[in-house]
């Protein structure tokens, strides 16, 4: 998938959750003219024209039908958008290699947490766990790392 399609694709994702909110405030809308023509009430019991009472009961129906859908397509393409989000965020986040890593003390992975780290290969950080062993964390799950402020490191 090229680079430009994501971005498409979380283009259209935003246009649809703007639809399905405006679709909701609409529904919103129908459901209180049907108030208004009710008398502010959902439940009208015997009053009024039985016809009248159907109009109002069947815009009021149509207004809660419409909310529910609207309300849906709104969770749905959020979700979608979120996940666009992620890949993209996921694609362009930085990738470090065992160089830019070499006076870390503490790196950062989305398994992990911060961890102080033991060494450095080609390939992984090994990582001091809350245990008596050692982890290793493959290079390209490192998300962030740090190194000793070079004034605390000279006893300054």
């Amino acid at each position: 998938m090229s680079d430009h399609h994501l971005e498409q694709q979380l283009a259209y994702a935003r246009e649809m959750i703007t639809v399905a909110e405006r679709d909701i405030e609409s529904a919103e809308k129908l459901r209180a003219q049907a108030r208004d023509l009710g008398g502010g009430l959902l439940s009208f019991g015997g009053s009024g024209k039985q016809g009248a009472r159907r109009a109002v009961e069947a815009a009021t129906d149509r207004g809660l039908r419409a909310a529910h859908a609207a309300g849906e397509r709104l969770a749905d393409w959020k979700r979608r958008a979120d996940v666009l989000e992620a890949r993209i965020a996921e694609r362009d986040r930085v990738r470090f290699t065992g160089d830019d890593l070499a006076d870390a003390a503490w790196v950062r992975s989305l398994t992990h947490g911060w961890r102080p780290v033991v060494r450095v290969n080609k390939t992984t950080v090994t990582v001091r766990s809350a245990y008596s062993w050692n982890d290793r964390i493959p290079l390209d799950q490192v998300l962030e790392h740090r190194a000793i402020a070079k004034a605390v490191a000279k006893g300054a």
